[in-house]
């Protein structure tokens, strides 16, 4: 289906940070893992704690412990040049080793007015989600996620 936009003469601006707020179409990309999943952040949360959990949440088997392992483990990704040596891939999540917080899970994304993180650390089973309507990028999401682990 077409997207109609309301503004055909609008145009992003060119280096994102000069404080022009344009409205979004609404977010629905034919990418159903992630254009056409709706969920709230509580129902997420549980998600990730089954992730931490290694699968379980209230007594319930919501993933194999197999699978969460499987997830959670480096798959040998080859990485673009100039990529910090610290990232690792899993099955679509990403651990990064932070000097100060320790080795972090997680993922991130952002596509026109979203910005979002899901990401804990396995030491302290800490976890933080971060949903934003802000086209800032995930380094907005990773920042807030940084203060959070920081606490």
């Amino acid at each position: 289906a077409a997207v109609t936009v309301r503004d055909s003469a609008w145009m992003p601006p060119t280096d994102g940070h000069d404080g022009v707020q344009v409205p979004h179409c609404l977010y629905s990309f034919a990418t159903p893992p992630d254009g056409l999943a709706r969920t709230s952040a509580e129902e997420l949360s549980w998600l990730l704690q089954a992730y931490m959990n290694g699968g379980h949440l209230d007594g319930q088997t919501l993933l194999q412990s197999e699978t969460v392992a499987q997830i959670l483990s480096d798959q040998n990704v080859p990485f673009a040049d100039g990529e910090p040596a610290a990232y690792r891939q899993g099955l679509t999540w990403r651990r990064f080793d932070d000097p100060v917080l320790g080795t972090v899970w997680g993922h991130s994304g952002a596509d026109p007015g979203i910005s979002t993180l899901m990401t804990f650390r396995p030491k302290d089973r800490r976890g933080v989600i971060v949903l934003t309507n802000s086209s800032g990028g995930a380094g907005t999401a990773t920042e807030i996620a940084r203060r959070v682990f920081a606490e």
